[in-house]
């Protein structure tokens, strides 16, 4: 363990003047923001965004303690002296798994001292599973699944047909989301670049607005350090057969790729550079998979104060797919009509700025410009502009012993698409927010926050013009004066309680809300012959989140390691979810299906014991929701007939239960990892209880042999993946992973079969 490093003065004794301390992480030199500095109850500070606290105490010595949550306390003198500045070097305490977030404070903090839940997915997580999108390394995170492309956090989402997310994605602390639809694509986020993922759990809407009523996924990417660094991986994939499904003769299912990254520091400049390239022939026939990406940024540092730069992503990818299987013979096939293609591009430019003023005050601006269009076939095209600005400011406030955090936002959307009536729409979101976060006390920590959101949707006044089929006559929807506007404010409040040397206890409730996307509000088109419709009517969800947690971490001899126990209630109001209607004139539409309610537990262990030759970890988890309708009346007897909210979610699921659509109400996930020396082996797997209730209309008419296959795969699934490493050098290592090793048959998403069993190998080098 460093010691205090002191530069030492002799001036005169009795003169006040100003003094300062720099609190650092002794590992990676990096700040620590909202360290303590207690000397006794007259004398506390608080560090500020570039780790330092200003004293303003007469010559003489000052007997102090400066602790971080997630550190070892340090007991130190120092002598003061006239114009000092003093470098206080804090060590990890081994007693907790430490890791520093940015997504639930905008600034970063020890996830042990979050007042929310927030779970972090590092690098080697990725590649020792072989994850070459952010989609499929989170389906090892517990309390997290993604369904056909759509992420859902301890079951506040279900599947909506790629229209609308519960969860906000970001990338660098910016939303990612598409415009229009209001959904992630996952080849957009540089995988080969991440410095870590965050996953927020509960709701985030007072920092982050629209879309983070279930939860937040935060991709930050990698910065370059001290000394360059290149690297690359390969990787391929063969997929296996399933039982008696067998479609191809000759020309076995693949995917394979290759990655190339570089990160540099020169002079005061840093420098990333990525590229990917992915080559999939589905096990799923006729599915295809091609793109092409390079990401990277570039940051300059004139000096400690200010920093500049820009960030940037380009995506060339066309793709294949059908939307459900052909009958149980040829659960691999597509239904004939189902089948979509598409060819698209997708830009991210995203400029910033960070300056810190001489009063410790961080100043940060964030943009990004996002293009996207995509040529799809059956007049399914869309394309779409977004513009992003956000002014953030960082203000410590000592008397407090916290900080303020607060800001500007400005979200600007421009669509165009033949799949949402071949017309324009524009839509203009304006925010400000703020959040306090303070410590009262040693050991508490208490948090606050608002967030007013005004949006704005522009539109023609005279929508979706057609025949009506009974009178013949010519009908209209109507948007007054072509503008639909909505503002309301949402609050969040929280707290961490350090009970022990590695105990934290934590709460935190906070509102959300999600107003509905372009696509759940005009989309018209048809799949599989049935009709989606627009609904203009439409209103924004709203909710709460709750959340009473502790976390407690220990240490055994050499193994360290901590355990995290949620228990959860989310409640909302005028939920979305797309619904059948009718067969002849509206199909499914987006609809308002009243107030539902989640509560869960959640339960996660992970640690790791490691020798000089050796080294184990692991991450179990696991969670139980019960999702709930508000209204739930099984009463009605034909699909022209029901009549009451709760008659109408009753009839349109495939279970008299009352159970929300498309959830898992229990699921387990492990990954484990043995490192002896240059070898390593691990595994991974997940848990699924049956989905209890999809939509009715799709094993009763859509989806040939469904209501049998559903009824033969009642006792859930477990999904076993099993993996080798070999370190060939100590730049390059091999690794081999058989996923699904039981070629277990199941469905994530009703109509289309998950990846039977598939052998991976993955080449990975750095110099």
């Amino acid at each position: 363990m460093r010691e205090v490093f002191l530069l030492s003065l002799l001036l005169w004794p009795f003169l006040l003047s100003a003094q300062t301390i720099e609190v650092r992480d002794s590992a990676s030199h990096e700040p620590l923001i909202g360290a303590h500095i207690v000397a006794d109850a007259d004398h506390q500070w608080v560090t500020d965004a570039l780790g330092k606290a200003q004293l303003n105490l007469s010559a003489g010595p000052l007997h102090c303690d400066v602790s971080f949550i997630g550190y070892k306390t340090r007991k130190i003198t120092l002598q003061i002296h006239e114009g000092q500045t003093y470098v206080i070097w804090m060590q990890a305490d081994d007693i907790m798994l430490n890791e520093a977030v940015i997504t639930g404070s905008k600034y970063e903090i020890s996830a042990a001292k979050s007042t929310v839940t927030i779970d972090v997915i590092s690098p080697e997580l990725i590649k020792r599973n072989n994850a070459n999108s952010v989609d499929k390394v989170l389906q090892r995170m517990p309390g997290v699944d993604v369904i056909d492309n759509q992420p859902n956090i301890r079951g506040g989402s279900g599947f909506s047909y790629g229209a609308g997310s519960r969860v906000l994605v970001l990338l660098d602390d910016i939303p990612i989301l598409q415009a229009d639809a209001g959904y992630p694509n996952w080849n957009d986020l540089p995988i080969e670049l991440t410095g870590q993922i965050e996953v927020l759990k509960g709701a985030a809407s007072t920092y982050y607005g629209s879309s983070a009523l279930n939860g937040v996924i935060n991709l930050r990417t990698a910065y370059a350090g001290s000394k360059p660094e290149t690297g690359y991986f390969v990787y391929s994939t063969l997929y296996s057969a399933a039982k008696n499904q067998r479609w191809w003769n000759k020309n076995i299912p693949m995917e394979f790729g290759y990655s190339l990254y570089h990160k540099a520091r020169v002079n005061k400049t840093d420098l990333v550079f990525g590229a990917f390239a992915k080559h999939l022939r589905s096990y799923n026939k006729g599915t295809t998979e091609d793109y092409n990406r390079i990401s990277g940024s570039i940051n300059h540092h004139p000096n400690e104060r200010l920093s500049f730069g820009f960030n940037f992503n380009v995506n060339l990818a066309s793709s294949s797919k059908f939307f459900y299987w052909k009958s149980l013979d040829s659960l691999y096939v597509g239904a004939k009509g189902t089948e979509s293609t598409s060819q698209g591009q997708r830009i991210n430019i995203d400029p910033h700025l960070s300056y810190y003023d001489k009063k410790g005050n961080r100043h940060r601006l964030l943009s990004r410009f996002h293009y996207v269009d995509n040529h799809n076939n059956a007049g399914r095209s869309n394309q779409s502009k977004l513009g992003y600005l956000e002014y953030q400011l960082y203000h410590p406030m000592p008397f407090l012993r916290g900080n303020l955090t607060t800001g500007i936002v400005n979200i600007a959307n421009s669509i165009s698409a033949p799949l949402y009536g071949d017309t324009s729409f524009s839509t203009l979101n304006n925010a400000v927010y703020a959040q306090i976060d303070m410590t009262p006390r040693q050991r508490l920590k208490l948090s606050a926050g608002i967030r007013y959101e005004n949006n704005n949707l522009y539109a023609p006044e005279y929508f979706n013009c057609h025949t009506d089929p009974f009178s013949g006559e010519m009908v209209c929807d109507t948007i007054p004066n072509g503008r639909k506007h909505e503002a309301r404010p949402v609050l969040r409040a929280g707290m961490n309680y350090q009970t022990g040397k590695a105990g934290f206890l934590r709460a935190s409730w906070g509102q959300g809300y999600r107003y509905p996307t372009v696509a759940e509000q005009f989309i018209r088109t048809t799949f599989g012959g049935i009709l989606i419709s627009p609904n203009v009517k439409l209103h924004s969800e709203t909710g709460w989140s709750a959340e009473v947690a502790y976390r407690q971490g220990f240490k055994l001899r050499s193994y360290k390691g901590y355990v995290d126990g949620s228990l959860f209630w989310s409640a909302y109001q005028h939920m979305i979810e797309f619904n059948f209607i009718d067969l002849s004139t509206t199909g499914f539409q987006s609809v308002n299906v009243g107030n539902t309610n989640i509560k869960g537990v959640e339960l996660i262990w992970a640690g790791e014991v490691a020798s000089q030759n050796w080294k184990v970890s692991h991450l179990i988890g696991f969670n139980h929701i019960n999702p709930r309708f508000a209204q739930f009346d099984t009463s009605a007897q034909t699909y022209t007939n029901p009549t009451t909210e709760g008659q109408r979610n009753a009839y349109n699921s495939s279970s008299k239960q009352n159970v929300l659509k498309y959830r898992f109400r229990t699921t387990v996930k492990y990954d484990v990892q043995l490192s002896y020396k240059k070898w390593s082996v691990g595994s991974s797997g997940n848990y699924y209880s049956y989905m209890q209730a999809i939509d009715a209309i799709f094993e009763d008419f859509v989806v040939p042999g469904l209501a049998k296959f559903r009824e033969t795969h009642q006792k859930g699934v477990y999904i076993i993946n099993v993996r080798a490493g070999f370190e060939i050098s100590a730049k390059a290592n091999m690794n081999l992973l058989v996923n699904n090793l039981l070629n277990t048959q199941y469905s994530m998403r009703p109509g289309l079969m998950e990846a039977p069993r598939n052998t991976s190998v993955r080449l990975q080098v750095k110099f």
